[in-house]
């Protein structure tokens, strides 16, 4: 995995610790500075799985040329956003925008091209990770 992300620090580590609670061999984990470069170690056998955020992953497949599979079901789920200032007018314009692309069938052309579309969204919403 990316090093510094959550799949370092949080996900990899627990999983491991479940592994060796089950009293099977700890999870080797191998940190990379870059997505790219976690990516390209299992395209080219040097590692045997990577662990990112969904859109990442998803994208990386689509990329891969039929060289990565996913290995199960997006775990851990969360909703990604913009962040703007507090009360600014912005968010409402965003919104109003994604509800557009949403509606005329671009954003799911965008995410097709992604390979993100497993992920996408049905309605934007204003402070939707803290509703």
């Amino acid at each position: 995995m990316q090093a510094t992300t959550t799949e370092e620090t949080d996900e990899l580590p627990a999983k491991s610790k479940a592994c060796t609670d089950a009293g099977k061999p700890a999870i080797q984990i191998i940190s990379f500075d870059g997505q790219d470069a976690a990516t390209n170690a299992v395209i080219l056998g040097q590692a045997d799985a990577m662990s990112a955020d969904s859109p990442v992953t998803l994208y990386a497949i689509k990329q891969s040329n039929g060289k990565l599979t996913q290995a199960g079901e997006i775990t851990d789920a969360a909703p990604y956003g913009w962040p703007v200032k507090k009360g600014s007018p912005l968010a409402q314009s965003l919104k109003q925008a994604l509800e557009h692309l949403i509606e005329s069938g671009k954003y799911k052309e965008i995410a097709t091209n992604w390979g993100v579309e497993k992920v996408m969204i049905d309605k934007p919403v204003i402070n939707g990770a803290i509703s």
